[in-house]
């Protein structure tokens, strides 16, 4: 079609929503292992890449390179270290990772198209471009509509705060990615958000040689963090074993939680004996030099969350304010960039959700997703009793189940999908390390702690998915 308006008619085996990190793991493990699967993949952005396009410019990946990404491109550096690869190196592969997929012929890429969910009785799918108001495109889908927007990634430079900023200071009110490209010096930064990107900023101010005692960073809830040295690829089996471990002998989820800090699997911002457990988890990994390196600044902020900022307060509800000034800048990084979904069948009869099936992993679960949809062909019923979708973990009891439901997952894969290659996955986070280590734990430190926690498994998650639980 050479003209700027028309329908244009397409045909494809899959019509894939996103071209972020979950439906490029997903069309690169179909992709590679049926030689004839044909893709139509629509996304809102102009480049694949998902969330990252949004991201801020000094953001990093927070775990190891070497199980992120696709299974058929390498992205780390350094198989041998935990790579945390950067936004524009992240940007930089997944426009790699697409040329590859539009050089084998079978794969349409429409950028800056809009899905138009269908009603109904209708159909074609129908996509629209944004940049060409009248062109429209009517897909034939001879398989599956895959939804791999389903997690509704949130970034800070997308996200509108929840609270009240006065006119008179908006200018002083910028989310985290300004924080590149600020125009003048402040004297003073109020961070908000306790979340990854909150100790992102805090530290990225620090790097930039801003004094700790100019540096207040709001807390509105505590959170448990991953020690991030557990991640490498020598360690990260020792990680599964421990957590393996815990679950099969502990009962009560403070317990677990105890047992995961005491061994330093888990970690929270602030080591005061008498400071009450965190309540939340958010899948965020740092090291304990970053958050040793937090520890001087001017002021934790613990009244909550901010309701509303005014030329010389910052408000907390009932809870109080604190002051600030013309010449502060107030640093928002409230938005949850994984927000809780309710967990949705993966598998319709000619539909497709993208949702994790592994605690925490979004890349590893979507090329498993792909990896079963070839595998099994058209028997729906078995690809839905081989894997359930993973509880995204917000609360303890969240976390508990969500690895519960990951080992379940993984041990059922391992057990039927060994010779064709589910174990030699690059996403995997357990095949990195050692060869002859990786084999020791697998075939003599692992069965002796497994059916344990499965057994255990199957009563919790009873409780969990339990109505009335």
């Amino acid at each position: 079609m050479n003209s700027n308006e028309g329908i244009v008619n397409l045909e494809t085996d899959y019509l894939v929503i996103g071209a972020g990190a979950a439906g490029m793991a997903f069309v690169d493990e179909v992709l590679s292992r049926c030689k004839t699967s044909t893709f139509v993949i629509s996304d809102q952005l102009a480049r694949p890449g998902g969330h990252w396009n949004h991201a801020y410019p000094f953001v990093t990946l927070h775990q190891g390179s070497y199980f992120y990404g696709v299974n058929s491109e390498v992205l780390e550096r350094d198989p041998r270290e935990i790579d945390l690869s950067s936004k524009h190196e992240m940007l930089a592969y997944y426009d790699k990772v697409m040329r590859k997929f539009l050089a084998s012929g079978r794969v349409t890429f429409l950028p800056q198209t809009s899905y138009q969910w269908r009603e109904d009785g209708d159909e074609d799918h129908v996509v629209k471009s944004i940049i060409l108001s009248g062109v429209t495109y009517h897909v034939t889908v001879r398989k599956k509509f895959v939804n791999a927007c389903a997690q509704q990634i949130k970034v800070p430079s997308t996200h509108v705060p929840s609270y009240q900023i006065d006119k008179d200071v908006r200018e002083n009110c910028v989310p985290i990615n300004e924080l590149g490209s600020l125009k003048r010096s402040y004297e003073e930064f109020v961070v908000i958000g306790n979340g990854k990107t909150g100790i992102d900023a805090v530290l990225y101010l620090l790097n930039q040689g801003v004094s700790p005692s100019s540096i207040r960073w709001v807390v509105s809830r505590e959170l448990w963090w991953y020690d991030r040295k557990w991640f490498g690829p020598s360690s990260a089996q020792d990680f599964i074993i421990e957590i393996i471990r815990v679950l099969g002998e502990e009962d009560d989820t403070g317990a677990i939680f105890r047992r995961l800090e005491d061994k330093g699997i888990l970690m929270r911002m602030q080591d005061d004996p008498d400071a009450e457990d965190p309540k939340l988890f958010r899948c965020a990994t740092i090291t304990k030099a970053e958050r040793d390196a937090v520890q001087n600044i001017k002021e934790f902020v613990r009244l909550g969350h901010v309701t509303r900022i005014t030329r010389d307060r910052i408000v907390f509800g009932d809870r109080g304010s604190i002051p600030t000034t013309a010449n502060t800048l107030h640093v928002d990084c409230t938005a949850n960039g994984l927000p809780r979904q309710a967990r949705k069948p993966i598998f319709g009869d000619d539909t497709i959700t993208l949702q994790p099936v592994l605690s925490c992993n979004v890349t590893w679960s979507s090329a498993i997703i792909g990896m079963l949809e070839v595998l099994e062909g058209n028997n729906e019923d078995a690809k839905r009793s081989i894997i359930k979708t993973a509880p995204h973990p917000e609360a303890k009891e969240d976390w508990v189940a969500a690895f519960y439901v990951t080992f379940q997952n993984l041990v059922a894969l391992s057990k039927k999908y060994r010779r064709q290659g589910f174990d030699g996955m690059r996403l995997s986070i357990m095949n990195h390390g050692p060869m002859l280590s990786t084999l020791y734990k697998e075939h003599f430190v692992l069965p002796k702690i497994l059916d344990k926690m499965l057994a255990k498994a199957e009563i919790f998650l009873n409780k969990y998915d339990s109505p009335s639980a």
